[in-house]
Parts: structure tokens; sequence; C-alpha cells
């Protein structure tokens, strides 16, 4: 009897590796924000379809379909500028599972979000947050790229020094929070998923 297919288990290091190959290929020209809508529709082909209500009636912001040609993300999401970072992580966070969990969609069996959240169940606890944990980590990887966040961050460092006309280790927390401001607006990325960043990199210097 074949064995179910399992998520692959990927350190953090090994996905910023196919993160950085997946930007080589889609976006060579490394500019920012990241175009992660224009690169999952027009240069992969992927669907976005926005669904009334998703998020209150399942609980969820965004799931791929099971032939990873559709991705539905919740209207509020898709309408609301305010909320156009988390609609551009959800797309990140579903383009994982296209990159990484193919072999995992393939033994799936849904075509609806009734489908899709009974296949989440199906899975054992630890395929699960090998699952979840690769969308998250991909999806920073690929909005923030390691590269960038280094130059940039020193970069708003020492430009924030020089316009406060102090060292860093005399303001250390105004300029951080000028410097991740900044790196927020550059990135198109929330302050969470930026701390987060900077934190699992060895770049943020606060506790």
């Amino acid at each position: 009897m074949a064995q179910p297919a399992k998520a692959p288990v990927l350190s953090y290091d090994q996905i910023a590796v196919v993160a950085s190959k997946f930007l080589a290929r889609h976006h060579p020209e490394e500019t920012f924000p990241i175009p992660i809508e224009e690169i999952v529709e027009l240069k992969l082909g992927i669907r976005v379809y926005p669904c009334p209500g998703l998020r209150a009636q399942h609980g969820i912001e965004g799931y791929i379909s099971r032939d990873l040609k559709t991705i539905t993300v919740d209207l509020n999401l898709f309408e609301d500028p305010s909320l156009e970072s988390r609609y551009r992580f959800t797309l990140a966070h579903e383009l994982a599972h296209h990159e990484l969990h193919r072999d995992l969609f393939a033994s799936a069996s849904y075509s609806d979000i009734n489908g899709y959240k009974k296949f989440c169940q199906s899975l054992s606890e630890e395929n699960t947050d090998w699952y979840e944990w690769q969308g998250f980590a991909f999806a920073g990887l690929v909005l923030v790229p390691r590269p960038a966040l280094r130059q940039q961050f020193d970069l708003l460092i020492e430009r924030a020094e020089q316009e406060m006309g102090a060292a860093f280790s005399d303001w250390r927390e105004e300029v951080f929070s000028r410097t991740c401001m900044a790196l927020q607006r550059q990135f198109g990325v929330s302050p969470g998923t930026l701390r987060k960043r900077l934190k699992k990199d060895g770049i943020q210097p606060l506790g």
C-alpha cells in the first residue's frame, strides 16, 4: 500500500535557496516591492479568485486549488487597500505550496473550500506543521529577500543616523523604528512580517 504524501522537511536556509532561485527566474529585475500579484497571474498563469466571506465563514484568508492553478483569497483582502500587505503575503504563502508541496497536492482530492479543509484535517500534526511553517517562511523570504534586506537595513540605518545627527547606539529604538517603517513601505509588508524577517536573519538589534 502506497504511503501518503508528506510535506518535505526543509530548513529555513534551504527554503531561502528555493526562494532566491524562484525570484531569479520570475523577477530578475530585483525591484521592490516584489510584484507578487503579477508573478502569480502573468508569469505563472495562476488565477486569483476573490471569494466573499472566506475568512468570516471558514476562518482562512486564502487557499490554493488541488491543481495549483487557482488561489482563492478573501474578498476583503482583495478590495481593501489597507489590507494590501496581508493580501500580498497571502498570495506568497499560497505560492509556497505551489513551489514546495506538489507531491502533497497530487495526493489530494478536493474541489472547494470544504474539501480543502477536510484535506488539511486529514494531514498529520507533523505534516501540517511543516506545511504551514514552510508557507510562512517562503512567503517572507520571497517578499523580503535576504540580500536586499541586509543591504537596505544598513543603508537606512546610516541615513537615519545622518538625519538625526546621532549614532545608532545613542538613539537605538528611534532609529530602529524609523528604519522599520521605511523597510515596510519599501518591501510592501506588515510590521510583523518585517520584524520576523529581521529577527530570523539575525539583523534585528533589539530583543
